[in-house]
């Protein structure tokens, strides 16, 4: 290849190449993970899968590009807010509303909230909590 000139690779090809580097035993102790996630059907996972097909990072967004298989499509909505209470207690509120519809013609809707209160007496209280309803045919 010469300057200025993009390798492209699919994405098989892709994790081949990753995956046999001497550096990269993170990255199987994360595909691992995924996979275990995905065959489980933990939450955190299809969370992120979902977040994955709503609103992609840019790294993300490079892997579908090279992915030729189904992306689920969907929508995604945020709201956050906060609050300061007379004891100078603040409290941040992040509400994150994802909903995918899958190849087969089923759905998937997460939302997930994380509360952060942060307390001078006591320092910061975080909760975080996923709630999912599958919306299938």
């Amino acid at each position: 290849m010469q300057g200025g000139e993009l390798a492209v690779v699919d994405i098989s090809d892709l994790l081949n190449i990753m995956s046999g580097h001497p550096n990269m035993k993170v990255f199987r102790v994360n595909a691992d993970h995924a996979w275990v996630q995905r065959e489980t059907g933990d939450a955190a996972g299809m969370a992120l899968a979902v977040q994955a097909a709503t609103a992609p990072t840019e790294g993300q967004r490079v892997l579908q590009n090279g992915y030729h298989g189904a992306i689920a499509d969907g929508e995604s909505r945020e709201q956050t807010s906060k609050t300061i209470g007379a004891d100078g207690t603040v409290t941040n509120k992040r509400l994150v509303e994802r909903s995918v519809v899958l190849p087969d013609g089923g759905g998937l809707k997460v939302q997930q909230a994380v509360v952060v209160q942060s307390d001078p007496a006591i320092g910061e209280l975080s909760r975080h909590m996923i709630f999912m309803a599958n919306d299938s045919q």
